[in-house]
């Protein structure tokens, strides 16, 4: 595959320094590309390795970010000029499966910078790195 449809693909997929926290943070979702020990990208080559780190695609990690955290992103379109993103969190505090429970509610934590993003992968990006400090 060529470099320039190797970074197509790329774009898909979280950053190196994502990847890092998402190793800290416990993130076990099966995954079809890593970071070496260099910290070159690779597509999984099925000889994955102590030294390599895994990465994620962006949807993986707000799969798992809904499923095992309950922490929701919505990337959102700022569409008074050029179209320009943002993004909100919320975080829902209880068991879904159990509404009967006294104790549930939503929380909506905010970053305490707010911008507009010129890419919604960099929104993405900027919210996937804010949820983690949320875990």
């Amino acid at each position: 595959m060529n470099t320039e449809n190797l970074d197509v693909i790329k774009k898909s997929f979280v950053t190196k320094e994502i990847a890092e926290k998402l190793k800290e943070k416990g993130f076990d979702f099966p995954v079809i590309a890593l970071y070496d020990f260099r910290g070159y990208f690779t597509l999984y080559d099925y000889e994955l390795r102590a030294s390599n780190l895994i990465c994620p695609l962006f949807s993986q990690v707000t799969d798992w970010l809904e499923e095992k955290h309950q922490i929701f992103i919505d990337i959102e379109t700022d569409c008074t000029t050029y179209p320009k993103f943002a993004y909100s969190i919320n975080k829902f505090v209880g068991n879904p499966k159990d509404l009967a429970e006294k104790e549930w509610y939503w929380e909506n934590p905010k970053p305490s910078n707010w911008f507009l993003y010129r890419t919604r992968n960099e929104a993405l990006e900027e919210a996937i790195k804010f949820a983690l400090t949320l875990i």
